[in-house]
């Protein structure tokens, strides 16, 4: 994954954890097609959310000015 995003090395533990959680909400033949979240909570997970690892992203703080390439609006 950072090979493929050409990302810096540092980020090799989030992306080993991003393909740990991914894992743990995939269905597996070990659980008869069940979840392991789904086995260990009771309910099927919402992936919804997750987006590709490697995405680029903006972030807004208070303390740093705005950044004029990121834009919450179309």
């Amino acid at each position: 994954m950072i090979t493929k995003r050409e990302l810096p090395e540092f980020l090799w533990a989030e992306a080993v954890a991003h393909a740990t959680y991914v894992r743990n909400q995939a269905p597996t033949r070990a659980l008869d097609h069940a979840t392991p979240e789904e086995v260990w909570s009771g309910k099927k997970p919402d992936m919804s959310y997750l987006q590709e690892f490697g995405v680029p992203v903006c972030m807004f703080s208070r303390r740093m000015p705005t950044n004029p390439r990121c834009s919450l609006g179309p």
